[in-house]
């Protein structure tokens, strides 16, 4: 889930993540992106947030990952057409696959979150204006 709340128009907070690794730590918790003091901030519950100024970024892709998805999909199909009943667990991958290039580290931060189309749209209004962002379907 996200939160873009009307009462500071300058931050996008991103709840429902998978564990993000930047520097070598794990955060879990969230991903804020804040234009007013341009930069993401990355939560865990273990230990203290970290910052990643705009300055940094040479690029942020936003796209809809669902390769993955139906990988799971193909994978769960073939395991019931040979007989063993899997469905009883309930499979939810996110959908949404953001990474964050960096300028002078090679590796990009990927974040995976669970995002509407609308809300991947709201996402990439709301950082255009600060770094170079590319949607892709």
């Amino acid at each position: 889930m996200y939160d873009f709340s009307p009462s500071d128009p300058s931050l996008f907070k991103l709840d429902k993540i998978e564990p993000v690794t930047y520097l070598g730590t794990a955060y879990g918790k969230s991903v804020e992106f804040n234009t007013a003091k341009k930069h993401c901030r990355f939560t865990s519950e273990f230990h203290e947030p970290d910052h990643l100024s705009f300055a940094q970024i040479e690029q942020v892709t936003i796209g809809n990952g669902h390769k993955r998805k139906l990988l799971i999909w193909g994978l769960a199909t073939i395991l019931l057409f040979f007989g063993i009943l899997i469905l009883l667990v309930r499979v939810r991958v996110p959908n949404y696959k953001i990474q964050i290039k960096l300028k002078k580290i090679k590796k990009p931060i990927t974040v995976m979150a669970w995002l509407d189309d609308d809300e991947s749209a709201r996402l990439v209004e709301f950082l255009s204006p600060h770094v170079l962002v590319n949607l892709l379907d």
